[in-house]
């Protein structure tokens, strides 16, 4: 096998995903387009950013080096959780709200994936939670308020 055809073939099945990936956020994008102009704003912010970095995946760009060897095997309890917080998330986020899943969820995943710097985690969490919970309202884009807390307040 040559060299052209040995880095084509470590990259194929990652392109296959970041295609079908794409066309995922393509569907997104196009339901999007349907919502009522308030809500429609970060549905397509993400379809778009995914979209993109989809087609640079399926370009090539940053894809795994062929001359590194084979991607090291991700660890079956990370990929379970990589695949579980987004729907864990959105259901944090209908139950509780945006503030307390955020808060919550950050640094939960980040120790869960192995991360202990708890001044770092700290700092982030607060900084990424606040800086969203400022700029979508400005833009007037509504925080998901969550079941429960309507329920008691």
């Amino acid at each position: 096998m040559d060299d052209h055809q040995e880095r084509t073939a470590v990259g194929l099945g990652e392109r296959v995903f970041a295609g079908a990936i794409g066309i995922i956020f393509l569907g997104q994008f196009c339901m999007a387009l349907r919502y009522p102009s308030d809500p429609r704003l970060f549905p397509l912010i993400v379809a778009v950013a995914g979209g993109a970095l989809a087609v640079s995946l399926v370009a090539g760009f940053g894809l795994h080096d062929a001359t590194l060897g084979p991607p090291k095997k991700l660890p079956r309890a990370s990929l379970l959780l990589t695949l579980g917080v987004s729907p864990a998330y959105g259901f944090c986020l209908w139950v509780f709200g945006y503030w307390i899943a955020t808060l919550v969820a950050i640094p939960v995943v980040s120790m869960l994936l192995g991360y202990r710097k708890r001044t770092v985690l700290v700092l982030v969490t607060a900084g990424v939670t606040a800086a969203l919970g400022i700029v979508f309202p400005l833009l007037a884009v509504p925080l998901p308020k969550g079941m429960l807390p309507a329920m008691l307040g």
